[in-house]
């Protein structure tokens, strides 16, 4: 009887150990199945990036590689003042392990068709794993009689969406099959040659968003110009019949021209980590500089996020691959990739770095405003304004360096800057000559005098924009620290067409001491500019 209970306890021990690792082993895989759900009351998905314009009732397309937002099929459906009529589009698209959202708007079918009818909207599962959300359009915009069906597939574990455009009717003949997609400013396009892909690319922000036409091999053409730019694909990328004409599109989110050209290669994703970068906001570029990129041209450039990572997806051979950020010594590596994901790390090189502390007249920290300009050494040398960051970007812009603390440390190229420390016009500037040799540290501390008394009065500015009002891409964290800098001490937030306030942003800057806000926008119409008023 005792064995038998013996052996009784040993086999539950077991089986509690087996279901023990058995769960422990699923926890440590990871989720790839496909979803698709409505956005609402406890169903709000965080996305990052600078053009996320979802909102309750849109839709969320998610697996492991990828999510998307389909907005709601309505005639109101804006993404904002300027991108308009979006419904059944795709207004956010971003891979997942590089989270960076700058897409305003793909419109399916160049925009020809209206959605307005979320009723007509169905969703389900695909057979051998996936999702698919499908909805017919409610008219077309050429008043010819057909009717558009677009469906959205997502399966599990791929890294792209399907997109399929199904134009039905009597007079089909003259459909072209071709989307369009507003991209702004910071966006180039192109395409990879002898392929059937279009992309357009925002390098600074990391995101690239390839079109790929299922069928066919011609290489597809972007319009000349306009804020919408059409993409029209082959003649031979559609299947047509009397009645019935249907191309289908793969989109891919990816980090580079480089890494698209991987992604729809079927090549694995490889892992890059640079260290060494010092400062704020270092901008790592890496580029292959050498090796087989098929049709691209070399280099072959992408950036970092900004802790040094990167994923691009490289097809199996040898590599040259360049790391550089702003006053850094730059590097270079031989690497071999294989079918297998590999981690690749580099190291910049020595570091020339300026250190900037400014406070009040009481000792404590201020937000304040660095720029840096060149100039001429001893010898005549002229040194030219360093760039930290692009327009749309926060933290800097251009020569100028925003600090809502007062202080930071910047990478800069070895050099001589006349430094512009200051708070708007109620606090003298204060000038500094900065002479600085390659691989040198610069310490640099400054008091700001306030010299203006305002005792009784109030710095307001009424009337800001940034990229969720459409007509611009100005990052809105980098809005509020312009305003903070400059010593502006209330601003409402009157971004077009939407009621928002800048209370997360000065949270994330930790200058709620410095500038207050509240909720406002501008509300704008026609005509302009008559009706255009902030409240």
């Amino acid at each position: 009887m005792e064995m038998m209970n013996a052996l009784r306890n040993l086999h539950l021990v077991r089986g509690v150990w087996f279901t023990f690792l058995w769960v422990f082993l699923m926890l440590q895989l990871p989720a790839t199945g496909a979803s698709v759900g409505q956005i609402g009351e406890g169903k709000r998905h965080p996305m990052q990036g600078k053009e996320i314009d979802w909102i309750d009732g849109d839709y969320v397309l998610r697996n492991d590689q990828v999510v998307a937002v389909i907005a709601r099929p309505s005639a109101q459906r804006h993404a904002n003042m300027t991108v308009r009529s979006v419904g059944a589009c795709i207004i956010d698209f971003t891979r997942l392990d590089v989270e960076s959202d700058q897409l305003s708007c793909y419109y399916p079918l160049a925009g020809r068709y209206q959605f307005f009818d979320d009723g007509l909207v169905e969703t389900g599962d695909l057979d051998g794993g996936g999702v698919f959300w499908r909805c017919r359009s409610t008219a077309a915009t050429a008043r010819n009689g057909t009717v558009a069906t677009i469906e959205y597939q997502l399966r599990d574990g791929d890294p792209y969406l399907t997109v399929i455009k199904t134009v039905t009717g009597e007079d089909v003949s003259k459909v072209t099959a071709a989307d369009s997609v507003r991209a702004d400013q910071t966006f180039v396009v192109g395409t990879l040659a002898k392929t059937t892909t279009g992309y357009c690319e925002d390098e600074h922000f990391r995101q690239t968003y390839g079109f790929e036409a299922a069928i066919g091999a011609k290489t597809p053409q972007w319009s000349a110009s306009g804020r919408n730019r059409q993409l029209k694909y082959g003649a031979d990328a559609a299947d047509r019949s009397d009645n019935r004409v249907q191309w289908v599109t793969r989109i891919y989110a990816a980090s580079s021209p480089l890494d698209l050209w991987g992604l729809t290669s079927g090549a694995k994703g490889q892992n890059f980590s640079v260290a060494g970068a010092v400062g704020e906001h270092p901008r790592i570029k890496l580029s292959v500089i050498a090796g087989d990129v098929g049709s691209l041209e070399l280099p072959c450039e992408w950036r970092t996020a900004a802790d040094g990572k990167s994923v691009v997806h490289l097809p199996p051979g040898q590599y040259r691959v360049r790391g550089e950020a702003i006053g850094h010594l730059p590097v270079e590596a031989d690497i071999e990739v294989t079918s297998e994901t590999k981690e690749f790390a580099l190291q910049l090189g020595a570091a020339t770095t300026v250190q900037v502390t400014v406070v009040s007249e009481n000792g404590q920290p201020i937000p304040c405003k660095a720029t840096f300009y060149g100039t001429a050494n001893e010898d005549g040398e002229m040194t030219p304004d360093p760039v930290f960051g692009i327009e749309s970007q926060s933290g800097a812009v251009g020569n100028c360096v925003y600090t809502a603390d007062g202080q930071f440390v910047r990478s800069i190229p070895s050099g001589t800057y006349d430094l512009l420390l200051s708070r708007g016009p109620e606090y003298d500037a204060v000038f500094e000559k900065i002479q600085i040799a390659e691989g040198q540290q610069r310490a640099i501390k400054a008091t700001l005098k306030r010299v203006v008394d305002t005792t009784g009065w109030v710095s307001a500015e009424l009337h800001s924009h940034s990229t969720p009002s459409g007509d611009n891409t100005s990052d809105q964290l980098g809005r509020v620290e312009n305003l903070v800098c400059e010593q502006i001490d209330f601003a409402p937030c009157t971004e077009h067409q939407r009621i928002e306030s800048y209370d997360d942003q000065l949270e994330k800057l930790g200058a709620q001491s410095f500038m207050a806000t509240c909720t406002g926008m501008e509300l704008t119409g026609s005509p302009l500019p008559i009706n255009h008023q902030n409240a």
